[in-house]
Parts: structure tokens; sequence; C-alpha cells
């Protein structure tokens, strides 16, 4: 039989002897007796009744006492019946059926259903009021209609044993709660070596064993009934709490689930503080329900001090480890460089060259190599000392190093022989290098005990173009160019050319410093003119299959690490980015395991082919010249390629230039009739965030790699979190700004640009904005430039262009004919074919003259393929369409270029505005600059104007034009119609006009003044 519970035991008690009270009250007569009650009742109704009628009788109003008798009976369900008898038993009236009801009750006494109230007139009883009552209701019917006493006691009965039951429930709970788990379950938990606490489902505790209460010091009675997060728990240790401000059992009682097991630390009473384990299990009714946890606590203190040792071990163990590695790298650095240059030494060189030469035959491209020997090397040494020619040695080692690329190698031969190898280089090209570095050495001019040195130099070259494909005997050739220059005066360029041999059968010379030669295949010029990193290296395919050669082995790490270490220090030249990018393509892998090793190599060619194609197109990541961006690519295994990006400005770049490599590679490619997609995984490093050596850089892009191999195929990564963010926020983005047009997020404002003279506004510049529905307003500087790399600007420009035309036509339409339009062209618009052409179509479709638009163009489109720009511009140009130069003196090629273009407007950069005209050296650069460009015939017009003392400045500078926040914020389409027909420019120039009578002590700056008044020289 089960056991029923304690509680349920004593509710049932207190509830019984609450009725018996009750009961005990009745009989005594402390209750009353609602029978009594009724019958007075009934009394006092039929003596009113009596009242009422005998009133209505006395005043002959027999209708009305009728119909009251008939409404008694009909509204009060207690009386069946009313009747009014003479004191003979004559009726006088009644209502219907009053003798069926009435019976035949006889005497004039009254009962509790028949009620007789006698009536008066004159002192004298008149008649008698006959009222029939319905029979009192018995006990049960009196239950059930809720008006007895008994019904009271169901009452109590029902609601009172709830109610007792949780009062009792919560009573218990707080004066003993142990009681609640029996004394021999407690004396086998109290045996237990590991705490153990037991709570309710308000984590009150009514159970704590001996071993929790020895280790924290606390007594029974500070333990039971209370909670336990109450206890001295330090929070800060919480190793659960993954952000939440909660404890484990609370977390387990809240969602049901168990929380993984950790550790809390405890402030004990007697120890101190003290480290748990903490595991928490729910304790379970048989229906599942949670009716409370069971903790179980264990004392890992000591255990945490070992492994406070262990760790400070193991960091010991990891620094021992990375001083390990580190002195790896220097004898590995030891191994492969000669120590004085750090440039590769001749064993790693002769490596090194052999897989430059394999990578050759694998692209069909030819390879150039150069011999570099000082002259008179000796009579340095003799002259002026072995330290001075270790100097020597250095100082051309470091002239090789900035003259070549990242992907070309250097190596110390021997002595004061260098040799070079140019990957990828013909010998024309070659020529050209040698010559350059040949008088960059002849130039270069040393300081203290050397300043009197003239160092020269002699250079053989030699290339794949004789057919040799032999490193060996490619430095060979080299080196007997480099015999004859030195046996035909010094300071000479030899190559050797099979073809060109005399009779003795020795190459002849092609280059001599300070003579006259029959034989120009290099241009002859008298000294370094320009950075020899900025030649414009080119490149065309052996004359040879494409099946003739075959990639034997992969490129070693010495020359993968000696290629990062040059563009690592043209990064640090030139304060740029470097990234490394780890390339695994699995597809590679999985064709040679289920097609065959041939079907494999086809495959790497394709996927090497591509990649190395992403860098030569015209609109690619890197399409500047002459600004140190360069991409080499490596093949260093199987199924992976390492590719170096030097020369990048922003993440992005790295972004446009993943996200181009991996829609190339996923274009399906035929191979023998079988369709192939490949997919690739690339990591990435970036210098000097990840890095800021090549071995680091390396490691840490691989392990970028192995973490995007784990997201699945087709992913990315950036070994830097933040980078990795800000690289998939540019992608989501990108990917929004393809619908941006059609969602009617873009769209266009106008910025006056006010004429100085008149204050009339002669021309507005359309500027692209973009109210994305997440980030709010985007920055143009960053959406434009992830519309350039994604190649949406095409279709996003030609939209500007309509919609900046339409917006004139309507102001030309309003009276506004003199009005011009300034629109933006971006440098990656230009990669069009038919640019000219399009913007034409759109210019005649809308019915403006092009003379009245003025396309803005920065520096960088002119740095772009000049041919190709200047065909686009003077097209352009003959239809009539005007130029300005924005950006005006930030770039370094303004001046260079003015004179091969039709810039009619130059557009000072906001960024003078900046200290001007405080800054006298501000004033200083923008009065020559407008001085510059009147002399040339040009326009000017200053941007980032926010203040009146720029405004007047620039007024007795001529300036041509203002624009900025003083004269107008940009405007919406129906702003810019109200500005236009407001004077509120016209009163700002008057006001201007009108400060040039203000004595010249009330302004600023004297030194400002002065300029004002003093021509710029």
């Amino acid at each position: 039989m089960p056991s029923i519970s304690p509680i349920f035991r004593i509710t049932f008690g207190v509830l019984l002897l609450t009725i018996s009270l009750l009961l005990i009250g009745d009989i005594l007569g402390f209750v009353p007796n609602q029978e009594a009650s009724e019958i007075n009742a009934r009394k006092s109704m039929a003596e009113s009744l009596a009242v009422h009628v005998s009133s209505d009788i006395g005043e002959n109003r027999i209708k009305s006492a009728e119909d009251l008798l008939s409404t008694i009976v009909k509204r009060n369900k207690q009386i069946q019946s009313v009747a009014l008898v003479s004191k003979t038993g004559h009726t006088i009236m009644q209502s219907d059926n009053h003798q069926q009801y009435w019976g035949d009750k006889e005497g004039e006494n009254s009962t509790p259903t028949h009620m007789q109230v006698p009536i008066y007139a004159a002192q004298k009883r008149w008649g008698t009021l006959q009222v029939k009552f319905a029979p009192l209701g018995s006990q049960w019917s009196e239950l059930f209609a809720g008006r007895s006493f008994f019904t009271m006691i169901v009452f109590i009965v029902v609601a009172g044993f709830g109610l007792y039951w949780l009062f009792l429930r919560r009573v218990l709970s707080e004066l003993d709660p142990k009681s609640v788990v029996p004394e021999r379950v407690r004396s086998a938990l109290d045996i237990l070596a590991e705490g153990l606490v037991m709570l309710d489902t308000s984590e009150r505790i009514i159970f704590t064993n001996n071993a929790f209460k020895k280790k924290s010091g606390f007594l029974d009675v500070e333990l039971i009934g209370k909670r336990f997060s109450s206890l001295p728990w330090d929070m800060e240790s919480h190793t659960l709490l993954s952000g939440k401000e909660k404890l484990p059992w609370n977390m387990l009682l809240e969602t049901g689930e168990i929380p993984p097991v950790g550790y809390l630390k405890l402030k004990t009473r007697t120890q101190g503080t003290l480290t748990f384990d903490i595991n928490t299990t729910p304790i379970k009714a048989p229906d599942q329900k949670i009716k409370g946890v069971i903790v179980t606590i264990d004392d890992i203190t000591e255990l945490e001090r070992k492994n406070k040792d262990l760790n400070h071990l193991l960091d010991r163990l990891k620094k021992s480890q990375e001083e390990i590695s580190r002195q790896n790298v220097i004898l590995h650095e030891l191994a492969t460089h000669d120590p004085l240059t750090h440039l590769l030494n001749r064993r790693s060189l002769l490596e090194g060259m052999e897989n430059l030469l394999a990578e050759a035959r694998y692209q069909n491209s030819e390879l150039s190599c150069m011999m570099v020997d000082i002259d008179f090397f000796k009579s340095v040494n003799d002259n002026f000392g072995h330290s001075a020619g270790d100097t020597v040695i250095q100082t051309i080692a470091e002239i090789l190093r900035s003259s070549v690329r990242s992907e070309d190698i250097i190596g110390r031969y021997g002595g004061e022989e260098f040799v070079i190898v140019l990957p990828g280089v013909d010998e024309p090209s070659a020529l050209k290098i040698a010559e350059k570095i040949r008088l960059t050495i002849a130039n270069r001019e040393f300081d203290g005990m050397l300043e009197n040195l003239k160092v020269t130099s002699c250079l053989g070259v030699s290339s794949t173009e004789s057919g040799e494909w032999v490193g060996d005997k490619l430095i060979d050739h080299a080196d007997q160019a480099l015999y004859i220059a030195k046996q035909s005066g010094r300071n000479r360029v030899v190559c050797y050319r099979e073809k060109q041999k005399d009779q003795t059968g020795m190459p002849i010379q092609t280059k001599d410093a300070g003579k006259e030669h029959t034989l120009q295949t290099v241009e002859s010029k008298p000294a370094v003119s320009e950075s020899v990193t900025q030649v414009q290296y080119t490149t065309r395919s052996a004359a040879l299959s494409s099946s003739t050669f075959e990639l034997t082995e992969d490129l070693s790490r010495t020359v993968i690490l000696d290629r990062m270490n040059q563009a690592q220090r043209l990064a640090q030249r030139n304060r740029t980015n470097l990234s490394v990018l780890s390339i695994f393509i699995d597809t590679i892998q999985r064709t040679n395991n289920t097609m065959g090793y041939a079907m494999a190599e086809k495959l790497k060619r394709i996927a090497y082919e591509r990649l190395t194609g992403i860098f030569r197109s015209s609109d690619s990541i890197l399409p500047e010249a002459g600004t140190g961006k360069s991409m080499s690519l490596s093949r260093s295994s199987d199924s992976e390629f390492t590719a170096i990006l030097s020369g990048i400005d922003h993440v992005e770049d790295t972004t446009w230039a993943i996200f181009r490599m991996l829609k190339e590679l996923s274009v399906p490619v035929d191979i023998d009739g079988n369709e192939l997609v490949m997919t690739a995984n690339i990591g990435v490093g970036v210098y000097p965030v990840d890095g800021e050596d090549a071995e680091t850089l390396l490691s840490n892009s691989k392990m970028a790699l192995y973490k995007a191999i784990e997201k699945g195929r087709g992913e990315y990564l950036f070994y830097n979190k933040e980078m990795n963010h800000l690289s998939k926020l540019s992608l989501k983005i990108e990917s929004q700004l393809h619908q941006a047009i059609e969602k009617e997020e873009l769209y266009l404002n106008y910025q006056p640009i006010v004429n100085m003279e008149t204050g009339r506004i002669e021309k507005f510049e359309a500027l692209l904005r973009w109210k994305h529905p997440e980030f709010g307003l985007v920055s143009p500087a960053t959406f434009i430039e992830i519309a350039e790399h994604a190649g949406i600007i095409k279709s996003i420009g030609k939209w500007v262009i309509q919609r900046a035309v339409r917006q004139l036509k309507t102001w030309h339409n309003n009276g506004h004919s003199h009005l011009l339009m300034s629109i933006n062209l971006s440098a990656v618009q230009f990669h069009q074919t038919h640019l000219a052409d399009d913007i034409i179509e759109i210019v005649d479709q809308e019915g403006v003259s092009p003379q009245s638009i003025v396309f803005e163009l920065t520096e960088t489109v002119l740095l772009k393929s000049v041919d190709h720009v200047r065909k686009i511009i003077f097209q352009l140009h003959e239809a009539g369409f005007g130029f300005a130069l924005d950006d005006f003196g930030t770039g370094y090629s303004s001046l260079e270029h003015l004179h091969k273009f039709p810039i009619q407007w130059i557009k000072i950069d906001k960024s003078f505005m900046d200290d001007f005209p405080s800054d006298v050296h501000a004033v200083s650069i923008v009065s020559g600059l407008i001085g510059l460009s009147h002399n040339l015939g040009m326009h000017v017009i200053t941007e980032g104007i926010e203040n009146e003392s720029q405004l007047l400045i620039l007024r007795n500078l001529k300036c041509d034009e203002a624009q900025g926040y003083l004269l107008s914020r940009p405007l919406s389409g129906t702003d810019a119609t109200i500005f236009l027909d407001t004077t509120g420019s016209h009163r700002m120039i008057r006001k201007i006009n009108a400060s040039q009578d203000v004595p010249a002590k009330e302004l600023d700056s004297r030194s400002v003044v002065e300029i004002l008044n003093t021509p710029p020289v």
C-alpha cells in the first residue's frame, strides 16, 4: 500500500477539526437559524401585502387590489396563491387556484406555508388575508441552492483542503526542510567523500552532506532553507556562465537542460577560497517533472594549483619551442643565405633557379639570368680596407634587392659576384633592367671615409631564348658575357647571344659605358631618371608547345620565403600591406585519386593559368602601373598554391582578389570530355598584422587555410578575426548593392558650385548616395570602391549619368539654361570599350547639350593605360563635353598629365582647407595652385569651404568658383530647385565683396595679408 504524504495527513486532520468546530457552534446556537429567518420574512411579506390591500379597498379601488394580488402571485415564486376572505368566510377576491393551494386548512393560526393576516375596520375585524407560500426547502435542496449551513461546510471542505495543503507545505519547508530527506538516506549520503547538496524547485537547500559542510565551514542551521546562490560564490571565476548571470542549478531549473561541468570558487569560513567542480542532476517525479536538483561538489583546489604549475611549465616549454623555432629560422637563414648581404647563398640560388626554370616551363614563359660583378674590387680592399669592401658589397646587394620584383631571386654567387634570376622576363627587358642597375651603381655616392670612392660594375645577361633550360649553363652563359665586359673596359652590360658569337666563339658586347656603339640593344641614359622598380616588365610565351614541359617539382620553401622577404621590404618602403594567400584546390586531389595523374596535371595547369590570368586582366585588383602592386603565384604542393600580393593599400583589395579567384575557379572546365568544377579554400595572412617575418606570415596563412577547410568547400578566412569580419561585411554589402537600384535605395544629391565674382550658381555636382535598410547611410567612399571591385560600377555609373542629365534637363526647362552638371567618372568605368559612345547616346536621348556636362576625373584615371584613357577623353571632348580634374594637388602625377588632356577646370581638394587660412604655408600652396592653373588657361574650383574667412581669402586669390558647406550642403533634386530660386549664395558673395574694404589689421593673420599682397614666387 503506498504511503500517504505527511502534508496530506496533516491537511486532512486540520480540515476535520475546522468542520467539527462549525458543527458544535451550530448546536450551541452560535450559528444563525436560517429557517426561522425565512418564516419571519414571510410574516413580514404577508402583513405588508395586507396593508396595501386594505388601503385599496378602503378607498374603493377594488380593481387595483385585485391586480395587486395577481401581480404578487406571478412575480414571487414563494407565494403560490392569495385571497381576501370576509369574517363570515365569504371570498371577496382571490388569485387563480387559491382553493386548490389553500386546501382544507382550518383555524386562524398561521403556519410557515399558510399565513393569515386579519384586517380591521373601525376597530372591528373586517376580514382575513390568506397567503399560501411554497413549502420550505429540504436540507439537500438548500445545499444545492447555496443558502444553507451545509453549503458552507462543503465550501470549507473543498477550498480549505487546497489552501491548508499549500500553507502547510510552505510552513514545513520553512521550519524543517531536511525532514524531506529520510534519515537512512541522510546517513548514506554523509559517507560520500565529495560534497552533495539537494535543492528544491526554489533552489532552497533541503540537505547537505557532511563533506560539503566540512569543506565550506558552514553549519547545518546556516544552510538548510537558504537559497544556494546566496552563498559567497566568486562569480568572476564562473566558467559555466558564458556571459549569463545565472548559476548552473538555476539554469537547470529554468530550462530543464543539464549545463556542462565547470568549476566555481567559494569563499569558505575556514579554508579561504576553494575551487569546486560543479555537476548538477535533476530530481524528477514519476511524471518527469523536475522536483529539485542534486548538486555534487568536488574540491579541485589542489588540482587547480597543479594545473597552474603545469600551465606555467607549458608556457616555459612553449617559449622554449618558440626560441627553438626562432633559432631554426636563424639556422635556416644561415644555411640558405649569405651572412654579409642576407641574399641567397650559392647553393640555395641554384636550387631556387631550377625551380623557377621548372615554373617558367609550366607557364610557357621565358626566364633571364643576370650576373653582376664589382669592377676593380681588389683595389677597394687594398686602398680602403676590408671593412670598406664589406660596405661596398652590402651597398651593391641593397641596390640589387631594390631593383627587382618580389618574384625574382638574388644570390651572392661568390666574392663580389651576384646572380639575379628574372622569371617571366625576356631578353630585351632584362637588358634594360641590367642597364638601370649599372647606372644606379655608377651613380651611387658613399659617405664618410668612402666619400671619394666611385664604384662601377659589369653585368652579363643570358636568357632561355637561347634554348638553354639548365640553371648552371644559363649562369655560365651570363658569366661568359660578364668576362667579355671585363675584358672590354669594365662598366658595361653584355648579353650572351649564340648567334652573335665572333670567330673566337665568345659572345659580343651590347653596351659600353661612356662610348658610342653600333649595336644599340639597350637605350643609353646619362643617369638614373626613375626607380628601377617602375620598369615595366614584359613577358612573352616561349615558342614551344604547352605539352613540351611539365612542372617537375614544387617551388621550394626557400624561394617562396625569399620572395616574401623581398615583398616585405617593398611593403616597408612604400608603407603598404602584403597579403599571403595559401590556396588549396581539393578538386585536383580528388581528380588524381579518381581519374589519374595525367588528368590531375592538366587540371593543375588550368588552375594555375586561371589564377595568374586574374591579375593580368585590365580591370583586375592590381591594375595600376607604377604603384608597386604585383602578384606572385607559386605552386607549393600537388594541390596547393601560394600567392603573394604586394602593394596592397586596403584589406578590401585582398577580399576582391579572393572573390575573383573563387569565382574564376568555379567556372566549369572540360578535360578530355569530362566536365570538372574546381572548388578552393583560401587562408590569408596580412603583413604586418598577422606576422612581421615571412616564416610567421606563411604559417599563419596556412593555419587560416586549415580553419577554412574545416568550415567547408569554397570558404576563405583571414587569420585576423577583425579583418575576416570586415571582409565578410564587404561581400555582404556588395551582394546587396546589386539590387540597390531596383529597390530605389540609391539616389542623387546635388551640391552647388558658385561663381566667386557674381554669386551665381554655375554648376551642380551630382553626388551618389545609398540609404541601406540595415546600415543606414553608407559612406560613398565605402560602397563606390566595393562597386568598382565588384564590376557593377559600370551599371551604376550609367544610372547616375541618366538621372543627373534628366535633372539638368528639368532645370533648363525651368529657365536655368546656364547651369552645368558635374558628374564623377570612376577609373573602372574607363575599362568599358564603348564608354564614350554610351555617354553620348544617353545625353542625346535626354535632349541636353554636351556643353552642359562636365565630367570630373581623378588622377587615378590618368594613371591608367594612357592611350586608352586619352582616346575616350578626346572622343568625349570632341563631342562637346567638359572635364575637371578632381582632388588636384593630392596625387603625384598631376602636372605631368595636365598638358596631355583637355582639362578645363581644376578642383583644389578640400584637404587644403583644413588649415586654411590660419596656416601661412597652406595659403601659399593654394595661391600657387591657383596661379599655376590660370597660367595653363584653366578655371579653379575650391572644395570644402566652411567659413567666411576662407571665402574672403580665396576671393582675393582670384579663385573662380567655390563649393562647400558654407554655401550649401548637398541637396535633393527638389531642395536644389528651391535653392536655385533663392538669393542665399548671392548674399554671401556680396557680403564677402563688401568686406574687401576691411583694413588689413582686422584680418585674422598678418602673414595672410602679406601673402595676398605679394605675388607667389
